[in-house]
């Protein structure tokens, strides 16, 4: 998948220092936040940091804020819908097909596969689209088949004795993929839990209940910008399971820390503008979350896409005003590197990247604020983008090159079209 790994870190370990952290933590981040000298960067002139105002809603639905309703009833919108669900089912449908020689992906089993790659958790991702394109399309059996049959494998393949999700017992463990696999997982139960027999969903729960709680003790280590992105996403997606308000207060104090960690303690990280922005929502500003790599923290192309491939699943599940404000921000800066004509990107330069690197935005960004965000801006992008997409993810899937990752994170615009997720 591009992202992965970065900072090795002491983790704090057992349930009596987890309980009592997630206990004190939101205080101490309280205190650190208001006496330490600030933000990395100011907050947006239009007042107010895009973390704060996290009032939680029902979790059975969405809000839907005043600037952020979705404008799905025009011919247009419709047309892009229509290619969305299009791309997203002719990939997994490839992806899905059963192993046969010359074939570098296949599924069977509860597990998909590519040839020559042995990323486990790049061969989960494909089961959350599928459980995305169940939801869509409940007639088609097949799609709900694949996808719990997948999250049923990797639940008895790659949960460790602590609960958290990783490679096979044996191997080196991280949190990186805990929270990876735990969003993959949470999308699909959120999707899949009506059709979910009791035990299936009282043995996912606790999966997704364990693998939270093993991530919570380092919501206040800060490695980067995309990786912490995905934790506050992990907290949210374990509330919206569990409905245990604690993930929800978990979840707010990841977000805040994400943005304005305390620079005393995490020099450069956080969120940074390049430009200010006016408008309330931020659509005319442009920013980023700091990724370090062998320098300082600074702005690196290519983890801004995937920083905004999480935006756009919270996004589509919590029409929250301050995620709509930083995927403003993020899908800017990033569009400032894009050819809005033949969606070409240039995403050299980075702080963790190479010097020299060329190639195209695949980004669930500006397709979810042109559908959901009012930006009308963006249609000569939106469709450059798609055009590209359907292309490339087609090539993905029949040539030996694993993107399954990309794949299912684009995959989650399904969850714009799917009412009361």
């Amino acid at each position: 998948m591009g992202l992965r790994f970065l900072v090795k870190r002491t983790r704090m370990d057992g349930p009596v220092i987890g309980r009592v952290l997630r206990l004190i933590a939101p205080l101490i981040v309280g205190l650190t936040l208001a006496g330490c000298a600030g933000a990395v960067s100011s907050a947006s002139s239009n007042g107010g940091s895009i973390a704060s105002g996290a009032a939680p809603t029902p979790v059975s639905g969405r809000s839907t804020p005043e600037g952020s309703e979705t404008r799905a009833s025009s011919r247009t919108d419709q047309a892009y819908k229509t290619k969305i669900i299009k791309i997203v089912r002719s990939t997994i449908d490839l992806l899905m097909r059963s192993p046969a020689p010359g074939r570098p992906h296949s599924y069977a089993n509860g597990v998909f596969r590519t040839e020559g790659e042995s990323c486990w958790r790049c061969d989960v991702a494909p089961g959350m689209a599928a459980a995305d394109l169940a939801r869509l399309f409940p007639r088609r059996a097949r799609y709900r088949q694949v996808a719990i049959a997948t999250f049923n494998a990797m639940i008895s393949h790659h949960t460790y004795p602590d609960g958290s999700f990783g490679p096979p017992i044996g191997e080196p463990n991280d949190e990186i993929s805990d929270t990876e696999v735990l969003n993959y997982l949470g999308v699909a139960y959120l999707d899949l839990k009506s059709w979910l027999s009791p035990a299936v969903k009282q043995r996912w729960l606790i999966s997704i209940r364990r693998a939270a709680d093993y991530l919570v003790p380092t919501l206040d280590y800060y490695v980067n910008g995309n990786i912490n992105l995905d934790l506050t996403l992990s907290m949210y997606l374990a509330y919206r399971a569990t409905r245990d308000p604690a993930f929800l207060a978990d979840y707010n104090r990841s977000y805040e820390f994400t943005l304005y960690p305390p620079q005393n303690l995490w020099p450069g990280f956080g969120l940074h503008f390049a430009k200010q922005a006016r408008a309330a929502n931020d659509s005319d500003g442009d920013g980023y979350l700091a990724e370090k790599g062998a320098g300082a923290p600074g702005f690196d192309p290519h983890y801004t896409t995937v920083q905004v491939g999480t935006l756009a699943t919270l996004y589509a599940l919590w029409r929250q005003p301050r995620s709509l404000r930083l995927l403003n921000l993020e899908t800017n800066i990033l569009l400032l590197r894009t050819n809005p004509k033949t969606d070409y990107f240039n995403g050299s330069g980075g702080s963790r990247g190479p010097a020299t690197s060329y190639g195209y935005l695949e980004s669930a960004g500006p397709p979810i604020l042109l559908l959901a965000g009012h930006r009308e801006d963006l249609t000569t992008v939106v469709t450059a983008e798609l055009n590209e997409i359907s292309l490339s993810f087609r090539n993905y899937a029949v040539q030996d090159n694993d993107q399954d990752g990309p794949v299912a994170v684009f995959a989650n615009l399904l969850l714009l079209f799917i009412p009361g997720i």
